[in-house]
């Protein structure tokens, strides 16, 4: 199934190469994604999808990803993707108030009960803990 997923995005990106894929395209990529993250939440091929627009499409997708995995995580309190995503969508606005709330996600990862990628949430809370020295 990942994929379907992974032929998806490589289409949708062919279609306007070598042009950017317009914010409102990219838009509802990730709204049919989350239709089928919705119906499936630990599937990590559709949030990898949803991934794959915000990392494009940052400044178009930031608020909207963000509300919905706020949303999502207080229905899924153990689901680790959209709070990888937070974290994702906090480091890369980059400011002092968004690298303390991307910490804070990733303790909360390392909190879930089934954390099969500890070493690689601990390397990445340090890596975003030495932007906060700086």
């Amino acid at each position: 199934v990942e994929l379907a997923w992974n032929y998806r995005f490589y289409l949708v990106q062919q279609q306007y190469a070598p042009d950017r894929v317009p914010d409102d395209v990219a838009l509802g990529e990730v709204e049919f994604a989350w239709t089928y993250i919705c119906r499936s939440p630990n599937n990590q091929s559709p949030w990898l999808f949803v991934k794959g627009y915000l990392d494009q499409h940052q400044e178009a997708l930031h608020s909207t990803l963000q509300e919905k995995c706020e949303v999502f995580i207080q229905k899924h309190k153990f689901c680790s993707h959209p709070l990888a995503l937070l974290v994702d969508i906090h480091e890369k606005r980059g400011t002092h108030e968004d690298i303390v709330l991307a910490n804070e996600y990733c303790d909360k990862i390392l909190s879930l009960p089934a954390m099969y990628q500890k070493n690689y949430w601990e390397f990445r809370k340090a890596s975003i803990s030495k932007k906060l020295e700086q």
